[in-house]
């Protein structure tokens, strides 16, 4: 039996999705395409900490005092990547509509270019049919940097006018709203600061302060 889920986001905005048996919100609502704070998916981070607001459901494991306390979970907040539904649910989602990028559009077009960058990536260009519809002419472009050997993880959103720093590393599904610095490790929605790497991508540091190279 699935059920139905409200999310209400900070906006005002409220998505209905359905929850499959034995399914977890978070995957639920990815798999809807409504992209709602979500980053490590194992009960660890806390990124998807939301509150229930009515609705049965059970709790998966996750880490205390790091994800979410014990007292929070007695008050009815929930880790979306842990949380199976048992009855139709209101939960309340700490981000606005637009960060979890609600809307939906689809847009045909034909694929103008494939370049191969390395082993595990590749640039591809895609020529749109009707580009008009896609851009509205009022619209002013804004550059967005990505300098070199920044990695950027799949299904990531980079916001317009953002710079993506040296070496620096954006994990998958990352919405970022911000300039990375060069080397910095960040992760989320929105993205936010995990530590830094090297020019392998390994974290040599979880400091808030760059380290001295």
């Amino acid at each position: 039996m699935s059920f139905q889920i409200a999310l209400n986001f900070e906006d005002g905005v409220t998505r209905f999705i359905e929850c499959r048996p034995s399914e977890v919100v978070s995957d639920a609502s990815y798999r809807q395409r409504i992209n709602i704070p979500l980053d490590c998916r194992d009960g660890v981070c806390g990124t998807c900490k939301s509150f229930c607001e009515s609705g049965e459901y059970e709790l998966g494991d996750y880490v205390p005092d790091e994800a979410m306390t014990e007292d929070e979970e007695e008050a009815g907040y929930v880790l979306t990547c842990q949380m199976t539904p048992k009855s139709d649910c209101i939960i309340r989602i700490p981000a606005t509509s637009d960060v979890a990028k609600t809307s939906i559009a689809t847009f045909t077009g034909e694929l103008a270019s494939n370049e191969t960058l390395s082993d595990t990536a590749l640039a591809f260009t895609i020529k749109l049919d009707d580009r008009n519809r896609a851009f509205n002419t009022e619209w002013t472009v804004t550059p967005t940097t990505v300098l070199d050997g920044a990695s950027i993880g799949a299904n990531s959103t980079i916001v317009c006018g953002v710079t993506i720093g040296r070496f620096a590393m954006v994990a998958a599904g990352a919405t970022v709203t911000h300039d990375v610095a060069d080397h910095q490790l960040v992760a989320g929605t929105p993205a936010r600061h995990l530590g830094w790497v090297d020019r392998e991508g390994n974290v040599v540091s979880r400091a808030a302060e760059r380290p001295q190279s």
